[in-house]
């Protein structure tokens, strides 16, 4: 696609982010135990924007790495089942594949979630021209992500008779790992700032930098679902009507 091209993609607004910490683990093969091993290696991740290359980039500056200059970086590296097949020495994935990961040769040097580097992850954006006539529809949908995450925090059957509907897999032993990351999600999915500056600090691109916080996110509807009280409500077991399209 021609660099111009670039300028007609739709602007988005994120009103929402469902995970403010990333759960990125780097698996490597035999003989680097550690990220400081990674300096000359090449290391594997999905694709440039996606969580696991924003995280990884901001904790190897963390820990005195040059992503560029340190070590050679691979795009298109999804899943250790990719990773065996290639060249690299690492890549960077979810917890959840640790077992087969070990299967194919690597092992599990570091958990990046607790470097504590803020995201703007799972976030649930709005074409910012639909926006406008389009309130309430948006504010129901935040509405039923704030209730299924509260769900997924207070009935681990339902969370786990969900995913295996949805995700096909019934292997409690399985299952645990995803619900674990799940028990993570923010209560109240408020549009990072925070993780909006770790991602400008990162793709410091001319439109990413020249624009306020406002430009990006919107967190109106998650603070009206606040201030009313409806998402406390949710934690205490007080009944409230289920979404009804429109704003409480």
């Amino acid at each position: 696609m021609p660099a111009m091209d670039c300028a007609l993609a739709p602007q988005r607004i994120i009103l929402a982010t469902n995970t403010e910490s990333a759960s990125c683990h780097v698996f490597a093969r035999n003989g680097i135990v550690s990220l400081a091993g990674l300096k000359g290696k090449r290391v594997g991740y999905g694709s440039v924007g996606a969580l696991d290359h924003l995280i990884f980039m901001a904790v190897a500056k963390k820990v005195g790495l040059d992503p560029v200059r340190d070590i050679s970086m691979f795009s298109n590296i999804f899943g250790p089942d990719v990773a065996a097949k290639t060249g690299i020495d690492a890549y960077i994935g979810d917890a959840a594949s640790a077992s087969e990961a070990a299967k194919d040769g690597f092992r599990d040097i570091a958990d990046l979630s607790l470097f504590n580097i803020p995201v703007l992850g799972s976030g649930i954006n709005a074409l910012k021209a639909w926006l406008p006539d389009h309130r309430a529809a948006a504010a129901a949908f935040v509405k039923s992500t704030v209730e299924a995450i509260a769900l997924v925090k207070t009935d681990k059957s339902a969370a786990f008779a969900a995913m295996t509907k949805w995700y096909g897999i019934s292997d409690p032993a399985l299952l645990e790992p995803i619900y674990d990351q799940a028990t993570h999600l923010s209560r109240k999915p408020y549009p990072s700032v925070a993780g909006l500056n770790v991602v400008r600090s990162i793709y410091t691109w001319r439109e990413m930098v020249i624009h306020p916080p406002s430009y990006f996110i919107d967190r109106s509807f998650v603070a009206d679902l606040d201030r009313s009280g409806y998402i406390d409500a949710l934690y205490q077991r007080v009944h409230f009507p289920r979404a009804d399209n429109t704003r409480p």
